[in-house]
């Protein structure tokens, strides 16, 4: 992880990391920097403070994006190469729940609407969104989407999801 002056923006350190980094998230309520590694299937926990690596927590498949729940805490990790997500304490620095995802194959981004209690997670394998209830943990609905997903965001004051891939649609 390449480390960067906010007022220069010049870089002045680098953070080793395991291979194939694919999400970071800061985390303020741990003020720990998380970084999905997706070959090695591990998270990397860096103290930005110290700017140095705290710890790390094994993944049970590979990690794609990340989003954090603000009700509990949790972070949520979409884990490609399973079709689940699993839920990461990062004050226990470990993995406390493990979901599948089906009919989602190949998760990748996700994003959580805190006041309904859902996460939203697009999957690349066979262009679906999924609906997915925090509370009861299990997947609520699914629909199909555009080719490829990638990324998707959520609008809280228009209450909509949109997402984005490799397929140049905005769904």
């Amino acid at each position: 992880v390449q480390v960067f002056d906010p007022r220069t923006l010049q870089q002045f350190q680098t953070i080793a990391v395991a291979d194939d980094a694919d999400a970071i998230f800061y985390a303020p309520s741990a003020k720990l920097v998380y970084v999905a590694n997706g070959d090695a299937m591990l998270a990397t926990l860096i103290d930005p403070e110290t700017r140095s690596t705290v710890g790390t927590i094994p993944l049970p498949g590979k990690p794609e994006f990340v989003a954090q729940d603000p009700k509990t805490g949790l972070l949520y990790q979409n884990l490609k190469d399973i079709n689940a997500i699993a839920a990461v304490d990062l004050d226990k620095r470990t993995v406390v729940g493990l979901w599948p995802l089906a009919p989602c194959e190949g998760p990748t981004g996700m994003v959580i609407d805190a006041n309904l209690r859902r996460l939203f997670s697009v999957c690349s394998g066979n262009a679906t969104l999924v609906v997915f209830d925090l509370d009861l943990h299990r997947v609520v609905t699914s629909l199909k989407i555009g080719g490829g997903p990638d990324s998707v965001a959520f609008d809280p004051i228009l209450h909509r999801i949109y997402s984005a891939g490799r397929a140049g649609k905005l769904t």
